[in-house]
């Protein structure tokens, strides 16, 4: 929990450093020429992905606060052992204590999983009560609810944004969740949509990115995505955030529109 701040400000400096935007925003580009190659290697995809942050960047981001909803994994390693040692078994809880947990992965789109965890933890939980008990051994683990908190932070930057500005208007800011079609996660991602609703008075709906292409309306002054909603279509919201569940592999781009 420690490391969470200073990975969360290395990946935001990170993205900085695409390159300067047009309002003179940005670093000196080393992200851009640091995926130059694989670019060049998956022009299909990576390539046009790398094209469109170009083009966002050249034309200046309308809407210049972010959030992140980042993940990292890790495993366990024990440095006094390795993968063809054979172990014996009255050994492995002893080599479980001496194991560091290393960092493999840390997922900057589509971050799944932070309400099943934490089902799991207090899974863990119910099954060894007496472990929760001693500080330190099990924490809680309270992604979902963090998760959630943080999504209804940023619709509220929004709306303070929207007050602020020339223009009003009483569309019903709402968080886009953007998923794939037949979506198999849907309880990670609906126990999500149920903590927005119930602590913070926030609407959620999902959406696929052909949804977004071809259902959206034309936009306002402020460059907000307006959509459709209700179960006919008549009535409008405005994406405060949108929320990326799907949109990281080919398969969800199988087409230009």
């Amino acid at each position: 929990y420690e490391m969470t701040p200073v990975f969360n400000g290395v990946v935001h400096t990170m993205c900085k450093g695409w390159g300067v935007d047009k309002v003179g925003e940005g670093g000196g580009g080393w992200l851009k020429e640091s995926v130059r190659t694989a670019a060049e290697g998956d022009a299909e995809f990576t390539g046009r992905l790398v094209s469109l942050a170009t083009e966002v960047m050249e034309r200046g981001r309308t809407q210049r606060c972010v959030l992140g909803i980042l993940r990292s994994d890790y495993m366990l390693h024990n440095p006094a052992t390795s993968s063809t040692t054979t172990k014996e078994e009255d050994n492995e809880e002893e080599d479980l204590h001496e194991s560091i947990p290393l960092q493999v992965e840390l997922n900057t789109i589509a971050s799944s999983f932070g309400c099943l965890s934490s089902k799991i933890t207090r899974l863990h939980q119910t099954l060894y009560p007496g472990l929760h008990n001693e500080e330190g051994d099990l924490p809680m683990n309270k992604a979902g609810e963090n998760i959630a908190k943080g999504l209804a932070l940023a619709v509220q930057e929004f709306v303070r944004q929207k007050e602020s500005g020339e223009e009003g208007g009483n569309v019903e800011p709402v968080v886009v969740m953007v998923v794939q079609p037949g979506e198999t996660n849907s309880c990670d991602q609906r126990d999500l949509e149920f903590l927005l609703q119930s602590k913070h008075n926030v609407r959620l709906i999902r959406r696929t990115l052909h949804d977004l292409a071809t259902t959206s309306l034309p936009t306002n002054d402020r460059h907000e995505l307006l959509l459709p909603d209700g179960d006919d279509g008549s009535s409008t919201v405005t994406a405060a955030v949108v929320y990326y569940r799907a949109g990281y592999t080919p398969d969800d781009y199988p087409s230009d529109v």
